[in-house]
């Protein structure tokens, strides 16, 4: 990170090893494409992009040393930028408008990396099941199975109770925390959780059209 009074430049170092499942190596032209995809002409042009001010904050994205370094200049100092720079998807899934928009809506496994890859889907039971990756180049995941099962969040604590889940987020719930806390074996951990929070404000109504 090297940041001036009026701009920023970040260079990432990938790991040579990394790819997706497809075999194509992740590397600066997956963070190009990402990071350029949601730009406001895009956006006003159709593509389906969440927000794009962040992104309108990069000036450009360029390879550095090898195809594994990333540049990135800011136009303006970030002490955010870590989120901005916190994903890349491969290049392909964001080459135009089409494959932005719906490309995604159906599983592609050649666009994933990852410890675990999609196993199964049973759509009846609202189960899904993660398997090991073969194609992943990393360590060695210790489990042979996730299994995620959609729930009521009411529900969740019983399940938990009856050994049908192994985990459930108590959250802000007392029932669940003393169903957790009397069922056998179980442990009841706490921690602050690593979220953040986005307000929206609508700056084209009531008092907040008048900038003064």
């Amino acid at each position: 990170e090297e940041t001036t009074d009026d701009a920023l430049t970040v260079t990432l170092h990938l790991n040579p090893d990394a790819k997706w499942n497809s075999g194509d190596p992740i590397d600066w032209e997956d963070y190009q494409a990402t990071l350029t995809a949601c730009t406001a002409a895009n956006a006003d042009a159709g593509w389906e992009c969440v927000q794009t001010e962040p992104y309108e904050q990069i000036e450009s994205v360029e390879m550095g040393e090898t195809e594994f370094d990333v540049v990135v200049n800011f136009k303006t100092p970030q002490p955010d930028w870590t989120a901005t720079l916190s994903r890349a998807l491969p290049a392909e899934g964001v080459s135009d408008m089409e494959t932005f928009n719906t490309g995604w809506l159906e599983h592609n496994p050649d666009w994933f990396t990852g410890p675990f890859k999609l196993g199964s889907h049973d759509t009846a039971q609202n189960v899904i099941t993660l398997v090991p990756n073969e194609n992943w180049w990393g360590d060695e995941p210790m489990l042979d199975e996730i299994v995620y099962r959609a729930l009521d969040p009411e529900a969740a604590p019983q399940a938990f109770q009856n050994n049908e889940v192994d985990v459930f987020d108590i959250g802000p719930d007392p029932n669940g925390y003393a169903i957790a806390n009397s069922t056998p074996n179980a442990v009841v951990r706490q921690a602050l959780a690593p979220n953040w929070r986005h307000v929206t404000f609508n700056s084209e109504a009531g008092p907040m059209t008048d900038l003064e």
